[in-house]
């Protein structure tokens, strides 16, 4: 996959997960606020629902776009996950959070106030961190299962030869 179309992959993936994890979190967040308000019937959801899309267009989309600036600021797609480690996934999770940050001053800023309950902020970072997660590990494990990238990650994790004192102080001078 090219550069440029792994990272519109990425960044399609990131806008689902990110609606995902908001719709989720406010969900959830209604759900807690009013536990026997009927929470288990269908009807009660598709409320919930309904009211989450409501502020759709004006609110989270906008959040969402938000999120998304921050993983380009931060540089998330840039990475080759198909060579991650802990720390590369480590890089990714901060990410996610100055996006939180960022999300949750936005929706301060402009007045969106669903977005600014702690539970909905809370939740909705948590479903980030393993939506996003779990889509670059499965990217990672279905490019680990090509026999050409398990050739690359292994040369790509040998570590590099350095020369000792003794083979430093060996030179070889050819020349006329």
């Amino acid at each position: 996959m090219s550069n440029n179309t792994r990272r519109a992959f990425f960044a399609l993936v990131d806008f689902i997960a990110f609606n995902a994890s908001y719709l989720l979190a406010f969900v959830l967040n209604a759900s807690l606020a009013a536990p026997d308000a009927g929470a288990a019937d269908a009807a009660g959801a598709g409320s919930v629902a309904g009211a989450y899309f409501k502020v759709y267009l004006t609110g989270f989309l906008i959040l969402i776009a938000v999120k998304l600036a921050a993983q380009f600021v931060t540089s998330v797609y840039r990475i080759v996950f198909e060579f991650a480690n802990l720390a590369v996934f480590k890089r990714a999770w901060l990410a996610l959070a100055a996006g939180t940050f960022a999300s949750v001053t936005a929706a301060a800023l402009l007045g969106i106030e669903p977005a600014l309950a702690p539970r909905v902020i809370l939740f909705s970072f948590i479903f980030d961190v393993v939506f996003v997660s779990a889509s670059r590990f499965l990217y990672v494990s279905r490019a680990a299962g090509t026999e050409q990238a398990a050739d690359i990650a292994r040369s790509a994790l040998q570590k590099p030869h350095t020369a000792s004192a003794k083979e430093a102080k060996r030179v070889l001078f050819i020349g006329l």
